[in-house]
């Protein structure tokens, strides 16, 4: 989609509109639930408390919502109020071009993303699984555009440089942020359909080893470090959480807690390690320049 139309600015605009109010209103209401047109909704935090897994991050994890939407909301502005049409100009590419090459993928996300606060709501933890895979691959597919698109030769602090590259980070974020918060949902669909507590072990140990690839492939595939730092924040947010509720699950079948500490342990470890990688991978651009 070469060009963004009026119709698609529209449409971009009003997906992200209703994402961020569904998120807002009922995912991260202040209250336990939230009652509309007569349907209950339950927030995120009570829904989670409800189906605890042993990855479960700690809650200052999820605060990296607040710059993904600020960034987000910024670039729909900018893109409906001050950007033009123009998919390049002489000095560069636009963040109209990004919109414009992404925004089926961008505006199904934000669609997705708002259904999954209602689904997950209303306590249908699997088939929220389902809508959060689906935001996943949409949000890959719109990071792919945006990684593709480079400056067009500008450079420096222009407005449509600085815009551009926001826009490119939040969508970096965003993609990063949802491949781990659809490992999460995974752990809780487990706990849902009631899956023992080996059952669980494994697919926790599968997810911090899914998370650790993911990352590290798409840093390297598109030389980004916002992936691999963004999966770190979340991999030791979830091996130090203190809040994961061991004596709430785990007692009642008389298992362990040491396979837990280890786990947690792990997780960590893992989340360093992707870390640095990510970091050696901000530092190289700078060291060879």
């Amino acid at each position: 989609m070469a060009h963004l139309g009026l119709s698609w600015k529209i449409i971009n605009a009003s997906s992200f509109a209703v994402n961020t109010l569904a998120t807002y209103v009922v995912g991260a209401s202040k209250h336990s639930a939230v009652n509309i047109l007569g349907a209950t909704f339950v927030s995120n935090q009570s829904i989670s408390a409800k189906y605890p897994t042993l990855v479960t991050p700690s809650g200052y994890a999820f605060s990296i919502w607040g710059p993904i939407f600020l960034l987000e909301g910024a670039a729909t502005i900018y893109d409906v109020f001050v950007a033009n049409n123009a998919e390049k100009t002489p000095s560069g590419t636009t963040v109209t071009a990004l919109l414009g090459e992404s925004s089926v993928y961008w505006s199904a996300a934000c669609l997705l993303q708002a259904s999954w606060a209602f689904i997950f709501g209303a306590n249908r933890i699997v088939e929220s699984t389902v809508a959060m895979m689906g935001i996943a691959y949409c949000m890959r597919q719109v990071y792919a555009t945006s990684a593709a698109i480079q400056s067009g030769g500008e450079s420096g602090l222009t407005v449509r440089n600085v815009t551009l590259r926001l826009t490119q980070l939040a969508f970096s974020l965003h993609s990063a942020w949802v491949n781990c918060a659809a490992i999460i949902n995974v752990n809780m669909a487990a706990n849902a359909l009631g899956l023992s507590y080996e059952a669980q072990m494994y697919i926790a140990w599968a997810s911090m080893f899914a998370a650790v690839g993911i990352a590290l492939y798409t840093t390297y595939k598109y030389q980004d470090p916002v992936p691999a730092i963004v999966t770190a924040w979340a991999l030791i947010a979830m091996g130090n959480n203190d809040t994961t509720p061991y004596s709430a699950v785990y007692v009642a079948l008389s298992v362990a807690k040491a396979p837990v500490d280890t786990l947690q342990a792990q997780y960590t470890v893992a989340g360093y390690a992707v870390g640095f990688f990510g970091v050696v991978q901000a530092a190289i651009p700078l060291l060879t320049n």
